[in-house]
């Protein structure tokens, strides 16, 4: 039987190109939390497929959960765009007492 490479997992390798310039957390009418915020490219590369992470952690400091959104619009150099990042329930850990906000990845549109 012949074996398979595996190859390693690339991740978000340019996180200076995109910054999160706001954010705030809120909840939706089911109480599950959402991330509501505006994303800025800084570089000179058009990127597209914008994933935002939020990372939720209680008083203790241990993640109680974590969710994702994308964007599929391109977000040209030097501008700006909204984004948002919902749950579609409460949290599965219990309360959150913070969070932390991040892009987890994007990909560079001029290649397409």
């Amino acid at each position: 039987m012949e074996r398979t490479a595996l190859h390693e997992k690339k991740y978000w390798q340019q996180p200076q190109a995109i910054q999160i310039i706001s954010h705030h957390a809120s909840q939706n009418e089911k109480g599950a939390p959402c991330i509501i915020g505006r994303m800025k490219n800084m570089s000179a590369t058009p990127w597209r497929s914008v994933s935002i992470q939020a990372d939720y952690y209680d008083a203790r400091d241990q993640l109680v959960d974590t969710s994702r959104d994308w964007n599929s619009e391109v977000l040209p150099p030097g501008q700006e765009r909204n984004f948002k990042v919902v749950f579609k329930e409460k949290l599965r850990g219990g309360e959150y007492d913070h969070y932390e906000v991040f892009v987890a990845g994007a990909d560079d549109a001029s290649r397409f």
